[in-house]
């Protein structure tokens, strides 16, 4: 494969995955502070809840930064992101308490610290002519995806069924 044909399918599947981002981030806001009265939170929690992910990407961006830095290699530091993000996610999915909820959040952002390799690898394969329009692509993938987010709650809400021990319903179904 050429290199001209490789980077605009790196471009598009790192646009897929701030995309993803976008919407793992905000699925959960329409129903997250219902979820967290059914298991009898607080309403600070509510605010723990949302800012753990943030917070959970703001402490290891600058690790998979300085990975991705040391090694000059995105996909490894991608993929291990990757493994946090289900992790929080099916945390989250399984639920049970108030305590498992904030612990999901945090999980699953230690995943989004990976953006730190993602435009380190930006960075490194872009000339400073494109880099701007680059950036700029990614980050409205992101945007699109907060939008969508919110949006895939009005199928994920007739959900009501079992998945083995699992209950799935209008709360967990972000997960």
């Amino acid at each position: 494969m050429d290199s001209q044909r490789k980077k605009k399918r790196t471009g598009f599947t790192i646009g897929l995955l701030f995309l993803s981002g976008g919407i793992e981030y905000a699925v959960i806001l329409p129903t997250i502070w219902a979820y967290l009265q059914k298991l009898n939170a607080e309403p600070y929690y509510l605010g723990l809840a949302l800012s753990a992910f943030s917070f959970a990407g703001l402490i290891t961006g600058p690790f998979f930064g300085y990975w991705s830095d040391r090694t000059h290699r995105t996909k490894g530091s991608i993929m291990f992101a990757n493994l946090f993000q289900i992790a929080g996610n099916f945390m989250y999915f399984v639920g049970g308490s108030k305590w498992m909820l904030l612990s999901s959040r945090l999980v699953a952002g230690v995943g989004t610290g990976a953006g730190a390799s993602i435009f380190g690898y930006l960075t490194r394969s872009t000339t400073s002519q494109e880099r701007s329009k680059v950036f700029a692509a990614v980050m409205a993938c992101r945007q699109v995806g907060l939008l969508i987010g919110p949006a895939c709650n009005l199928f994920l809400r007739l959900c009501n069924f079992h998945l083995g021990p699992f209950v799935v319903n209008k709360f967990t179904s972000p997960g």
